[in-house]
């Protein structure tokens, strides 16, 4: 149970990094093309972009990692959080690869070896419960099988056998009541922690449509375009092409992580209920059992088999218990890990454990990406604006310059907020060409050549400047999407609202199971040893018992 539950909360937090993987694309391309863009990177940030990726993590999360790893001669592990290593789920618990694959078929074999050393106080104890269980059985069985071949002897009662019947119907009735508040706080605390994993599940839903919307909006604008600049007669041709050729990788990009979250988030639901459904059958019907046990208890001599079956449930549903001790104490030991990963990352990107995974300490591949959106939205505008300047000397004088929200090369910095009053958005175009289009498509000569937009140039205009516009409406997302700027507030959302209460009703839940093994531990033994003493003292009334005599008459 521990590990499909491993695996789909691991996608579940990092799913994301599916979203990161267009700079991971583009690099390339991207350095092939340095030359052409005038990219002007300075040595100094390529070595520190490289030392940050090489740099090794030997912070507090490394030192919370180090623990005995059993792919690798039981040695200590080093390597940190990292999900992509094997040997970090040796440790934790469980393998790291899809169970369809060959590598984690053949970790599945060393599965149980793995398991021990997170979750191992349950499955030990767990284990040696169950072995405990059938030796009793076997020497309850020996033992009633050699008393039939022998005589009883007489027994005396023993003295203390009502006392010991007390003592045991007052502890039962304890247990029982204190196994029922534990077994509701185990309910009520993999409830909120079930919870507060779909609510991770929710911000990374939506940090994942908001990452695809933004690719599919750039994306169709750079298809429109693409569109109407074979029939654009205005030069701005050159542009559409320099975009649209990015616009297969982000194509290819927004369709791989939509792909990739809806899998991951399907898998994750179904990994959250089948555990909170597991625990469920295994919580409702111990406490169904435990309180047949407590009724039947009166009646365990005329029920006997009854009664005997009964606490060979509760046995094996407390070996159950332990079990599921275990795996909730490695969700609680996983569910740190990866918030310490988070706050990590949070505080230092470049030397994060997670880097390696999300590659936003690429920082290199991400700036040349920007700079080439910047720098052929830029050359466009440009070109808008000095053809503006040739109609403005000839007969359009009214028309206005179109804002370049980006600043000249070799930088090419997107400053919005720097425009000019007397100008426009690229969007706001059409409106101004409204008033010199012909709208007479009659063929009746009425608009004199070369004053006059046709239509069909005027919506060929209208479809290119809306398309630029909503290029440059979602810029600032896709410079969060790049930069990891969107992932990092996922993160933020995840590390302040959610990872406090996440480890709290995870450890909760442990806490809560463990005091409910012990208490069902307690109680089935209180159970096993009274027939020891009613055998005693039944025997011994049995023995006692005086026979009658005939009289003779």
């Amino acid at each position: 149970m521990g590990l499909p539950m491993m695996c789909q909360f691991t996608m579940l937090v990092f799913s994301l990094a599916s979203m990161l993987r267009c700079e991971a694309a583009v690099p390339a391309t991207s350095f092939s093309n340095k030359e052409a863009v005038g990219l002007s990177v300075t040595e100094t940030e390529r070595v520190l972009i490289e030392d940050g990726n090489n740099a090794e993590v030997v912070g507090g999360l490394s030192a919370r990692t180090q623990r005995v790893d059993p792919l690798n001669g039981f040695k200590k592990y080093m390597g940190g959080y990292s999900i992509t290593s094997k040997h970090y789920w040796s440790v934790i618990s469980v393998p790291s690869l899809p169970l369809y694959k060959l590598e984690q078929i053949l970790n599945f074999f060393s599965f149980f070896q793995s398991t021990i050393y997170t979750g191992r106080y349950g499955y030990i104890i767990g284990t040696i419960w169950l072995l405990s269980g059938f030796l009793y059985a076997c020497i309850l069985v020996a033992r009633r099988t050699s008393l039939l071949k022998m005589e009883r002897k007489q027994k005396k009662e023993l003295p203390c056998s009502k006392r010991h019947h007390v003592w045991a119907m007052v502890l039962g009735i304890i247990l029982a009541c204190l196994a029922i508040v534990a077994s509701g706080i185990v309910l009520g605390g993999s409830s909120k922690f079930h919870s507060r994993v779909r609510s991770i599940k929710n911000i990374i839903v939506k940090t994942s449509q908001e990452a695809s919307q933004t690719i599919n909006n750039v994306t169709k604008a750079i298809g429109d375009m693409e569109s109407v600049a074979a029939q654009y007669q205005y030069g701005i041709l050159e542009g559409s092409s320099y975009l649209n050729s990015r616009s297969q990788i982000l194509n290819d990009e927004a369709a791989n992580m939509q792909q990739k979250a809806e899998k991951s988030m399907h898998l994750v639901d179904r990994a959250i209920g089948i555990l909170k459904m597991m625990t469920i059958f295994i919580i409702v019907p111990n406490l169904i059992v435990l309180l047949a046990v407590v009724v039947l208890r009166p009646l365990r001599l005329r029920l006997s088999r009854t009664f005997s079956l009964s606490i060979i449930f509760c046995w094996l549903l407390t070996f159950a218990l332990w079990v599921f001790f275990g795996i909730y104490f490695f969700l609680s030991k996983f569910s740190a890990d990866t918030c310490a990963a988070i706050e990590e990352y949070q505080q230092n990107p470049q030397n994060s454990t997670l880097s390696s995974i999300l590659q936003c300490s690429e920082q290199l591949s991400a700036n040349i990406f920007l700079h080439d959106i910047r720098q052929g939205i830029h050359d466009t505008i440009d070109q808008v604006n000095a053809n503006i300047s040739t109609a403005k000397s000839l007969s359009l004088p009214d028309l206005e310059y179109v804002c370049n929200p980006f600043t000249g090369p070799p930088e090419y910095s997107y400053q919005p907020g720097n425009c000019s009053s007397n100008t426009i958005k690229i969007g706001d175009i059409p409106e101004i060409l409204k008033k010199y289009t012909c709208w007479d498509d009659g063929g009746g000569g009425s608009c004199s050549h070369g004053e006059f937009l046709s239509p069909a140039e005027y919506t060929r205009v209208q479809v290119y400047t809306s398309s630029m516009q909503n290029i440059l409406d979602g810029f600032p997302r896709m410079e969060r999407l790049a930069n990891c700027r969107l992932v990092g507030d996922a993160f933020s959302k995840i590390l302040v609202e959610e990872c406090k209460p996440l480890k709290y009703y995870v450890r909760l839940t442990w806490t809560a199971m463990t005091v409910l093994s012990a208490i069902m531990v307690a109680l089935v033994l209180i159970l096993i040893s009274e027939p020891v003493y009613q055998d005693g003292s039944h025997s011994s009334d049995i023995s006692v018992r005086p026979q009658p005599t005939s009289t003779v008459i």
